[in-house]
């Protein structure tokens, strides 16, 4: 047995008119899906990047500490 249901009231269709009024289309919600996804790819990339700078620059500051200790110069 279901259960019974009560009748919409005023305000009830009037939510549901606004909510079909304000409530983006399909092509909208991909058009704001895809924005979305193209801006974390390139945020991924961004950080990828700045992590490879560090890695980079601590290879350098280690080849420096461990030039500096043997003697020898790099330039």
């Amino acid at each position: 047995m279901q259960p019974l249901r009560r009748p919409d009231s005023s305000d009830d269709r009037y939510v549901m008119t606004k909510h079909a009024t304000i409530y983006p289309t399909e092509e909208e919600l991909q058009a704001v899906q895809k924005i979305v996804s193209i801006t974390e790819r390139a945020l991924k990339l961004v950080s990828d990047n700045m992590t490879d700078m560090k890695r980079t620059r601590a290879k350098r500051e280690m080849l420096k500490k461990t030039a500096v200790k043997t003697g020898i110069f790099i330039f």
